[in-house]
Parts: C-alpha cells; structure tokens; sequence
C-alpha cells in the first residue's frame, strides 16, 4: 500500500492503478529518486518495473512501447501496427483542441451524430468510478464529469492525454486521473468501475486476439454490476450490399479499360496508419458473450451510411433519427452501440487464445 507520509505528487486515485504485467497483484508505489533531476516514476513490488509519471498523466504501458526497441525476437505484427497508429494519433492530437461541434457542411459532421447518440444512450451513475477506456483528446470527458464522481481516463496517446489534461481544471484534474496504457493489458485493478464507456476503439485493434483479451480485460476492470457502453464500427447488411455494387462498378470499368485501385469492400480497411475493422452483429455478439451479458444493441450513425447518405441532409437527420430508435437500425448502422453488463456471478468462460505475453502468465484473468 501507499504510505501516508509521501508527497501529494501522487493521484487521488492512485490506489486503482496496478502494473500491466501483474494486474492481480502489482501495486504501484513511488520510486525513490536518485537525483533532483530523476523524474517521478512508479515501480512495480512484484516486477520492479518503473513507470513515469509525465505532467500527471501515469505513463503504464507495456515495455515494447515504452523502450523504443523492438523486442529481442522482433516486434509482432500487431505491436508495429499499434506503433504506426500511436505516431499518427500523437501527431494528430498535436493540432488538436479537443471536440468541439462543427457545421454542416464540415466532413466530420457524423462526429456531432455520434456523440449524440452515445450521450443519449450510455448509462452513467453519479456515484463510483466511470473508466472512459480510449478517450483520446477526452471528447465525453466533459460530459461526464458531469455525470460520474470520479473518472480514469485511458489512452496509448500520451500526446492525446496531454491534449485532454491542459483542458482540465485543478479541480477536474483530481477527479480525473489521465493513465497512457494499452487496452490489451490494463493496468488497473480489478472491480474499479460501476461504468464505463468505450467509443470507437476496439475496431482499431489490429486482431481477433487483441480485441477479444481488451473485453477481457475491460470486464475484469468492472464490478458485478457494472455498465459498459460499447460503441464500435458496424458492418451490416446494408454494408455488405454496397461492398457488392462496389465491387461489381470495379470488374466493370476494369473490362472496359477504365481500372480504378481496388476498393477496400471487406471488413478491414486502412486510413493511413490507422487500421479498422467493422464488426457484424453476430460477430460483436459472439466476442462479448464469453465476459458480459449483452443487454441491448441499437444501430446508430444511420446518417453515414449506405443508402441514408445519399438522401437529402434533412431526411437523413429524420431517417437517422427514426433508426436510432427502430429495431430495424442495426441493418443501416455505421456503428453498432453494445449496452453491456458484467454479470454478477462468473458466466462460462470460452478461453482467449494463447499468445505470448511476457511477465503476465497466469496473470490474465478473462473476467
């Protein structure tokens, strides 16, 4: 445990954190410095990893993306995909100030969609710890600090984090406690959270294994109880009709000596660096079932897709509306939203694949 007497340089909510390599039982306590000019850091009593603390955001991620060298065998493919996105979310939280509502006309006008629909649905409680898991530059923070008393905010962004924390007030600051970490390896402790909300992140986890050990690891965060608000991008049937019409406009100017580059029609795409993959309902399904109770599914982000996106802006707004709300929205869906519950007792667990995780063996509990 913490000692008292140490100096207020550490989170009110410090208590929660853990080393991502012994979740179970790797508490964090305050490395001694060697020099005026070490910087705060944290070791772990299990491993003695050290962990910094940079301008109050606790730095926990795993070695191979905190030294700055592949591992001995070679990074994975997975661990250079995340590193590709860590570097264009870094750059792009650079020229970032955070959400803001845009016009119309803007491109990211679907932004404004999304967050309504979320900000409608997601359930909060006043009181316990809320975990916004991938909060980037903190676009739901203010939104719920206005709803949870206490709110851990994660991300692998520390320039995204630094983004969100100079948006915060003292006050908000000690509410909110800034953790850069991997979502496959959380280093948080278990049963921390009565909430928490995950928008728009695990499609971009560059596998099965590590979208199925992130829900893992999120429900294990939770207590009985607890509410998880998921929201991922969808691929439903809508989709897959216009991956087909899209393909089919492809072959034909490819005959006609017209080539276009190949679309990307499948479930995963690439923007830049940054890897998606778009979930069917039945595959969300069968990814949450082994760790959480799902309690509802709605289609979301009608305004976006296929066909919706071609009707007049105000129809759209009415179509997306009518959809949000209609059984029949999970067929239009450009995103799906989970309304998810750890259950109180253990559900029957179907094991996460085996791979590889070094220092965490036996220690990666699936809920």
């Amino acid at each position: 445990m913490v000692s008292a007497h140490l100096p207020c340089i550490l989170h009110p909510l410090h208590a929660f954190t853990r080393c991502p390599y012994h979740p179970l039982t790797g508490v964090l306590v305050l490395a001694p410095a060697h020099s005026l000019h070490d910087s705060t850091s944290l070791h772990c009593e299990i491993c003695g990893r050290r962990f910094d603390i940079t301008d109050g955001i606790y730095r926990l991620m795993p070695d191979e993306f905190r030294t700055g060298t592949p591992a001995p065998h070679g990074d994975d493919a997975d661990v250079i995909q995340k590193k590709r996105e860590m570097r264009q979310r870094d750059e792009r939280a650079a020229v970032s100030t955070g959400f803001v509502r845009v016009p119309e006309s803007h491109p990211l006008y679907w932004m404004n969609i999304q967050y309504d629909a979320v900000t409608r649905h997601a359930l909060i409680p006043n009181d316990g710890i809320c975990i916004d898991f991938g909060t980037g530059v903190g676009r739901y923070i203010p939104w719920l600090l206005e709803r949870a008393e206490k709110i851990i905010a994660t991300d692998f962004s520390l320039a995204s984090l630094r983004t969100l924390q100079a948006h915060l007030t003292p006050e908000q600051r000690a509410r909110c406690l800034l953790i850069q970490c991997d979502l496959s390896r959380l280093p948080i402790a278990d049963e921390t959270a009565v909430a928490a909300l995950c928008v728009e992140v695990l499609q971009h986890l560059p596998s099965h294994y590590l979208r199925a050990a992130a829900i893992a690891e999120i429900t294990r965060t939770m207590k009985p109880g607890g509410r998880l608000s998921l929201a991922t991008k969808a691929h439903p049937s809508c989709a897959q009709v216009e991956s087909v019409l899209r393909r089919a406009k492809w072959s034909l100017r490819k005959l006609l000596g017209k080539p276009d580059p190949r679309p990307e029609t499948g479930q995963e795409t690439h923007d830049g660096p940054i890897y998606t993959y778009w979930h069917t309902h039945d595959e969300l399904k069968r990814l949450v079932a082994p760790h959480l109770q799902l309690q509802a599914v709605r289609g979301i982000m009608a305004y976006q897709a296929f066909p919706i996106r071609w009707l007049p802006h105000g129809l759209r707004l009415a179509a997306n509306d009518w959809l949000e709300t209609n059984s029949l929205g999970k067929h239009f869906a450009r995103d799906y939203l989970l309304h998810l519950a750890r259950p109180s007792r253990s559900i029957p667990q179907t094991p996460i694949p085996t791979r590889h995780q070094p220092g965490r063996t036996g220690e990666l509990v699936t809920a």
